[in-house]
């Protein structure tokens, strides 16, 4: 049997930042200003909802999705349905690449626990060093697309 300890503290701040910063960029894309307050009680909605979904059961997938809408209606919407439509399609697509990249990174650092860099695993310090630097590539990125 595999015990698993999950820190929920751990686990709202790592949400909490991911969801912030896919709100972030999905708004400096689409040239929303930079509200700062609204980003943040998106990005609060997303990170509360995983933490209940730890004590209460929820249809995953429909749960989810809902969230991920009202997150991005609470952060990013100014009022018009198509631009409320292309936050939701660039907050996705961020999260994917986010997630994608943090799988990888957590891939990596299992399969090279040899590696003084990865010897504890990948680390808190490292995720967040990893995150903003994968925000940087997606700031930029935004701005030459923007």
């Amino acid at each position: 049997m595999i015990l698993l300890i999950l820190y929920a503290d751990v686990l709202f701040a790592v949400n909490f930042i991911m969801d912030y910063l896919a709100l972030y960029a999905a708004s400096a894309v689409l040239g929303l200003g930079r509200r700062r307050v609204r980003l943040a009680c998106g990005a609060l909605i997303g990170a509360a909802y995983c933490i209940v979904k730890i004590y209460a059961s929820f249809p995953e997938p429909l749960a989810a999705v809902l969230v991920s809408l009202v997150m991005c209606f609470a952060a990013l919407w100014n009022g018009k349905v198509i631009t409320y439509i292309k936050a939701v399609i660039l907050f996705y697509a961020v999260s994917m690449l986010f997630g994608g990249v943090m799988t990888f990174l957590y891939e990596s650092a299992r399969r090279y626990r040899s590696a003084p860099l990865f010897r504890d695993g990948l680390t808190p310090g490292l995720f967040f060093a990893a995150v903003g630097i994968l925000f940087v590539f997606i700031f930029a990125g935004s701005r030459i697309v923007s």
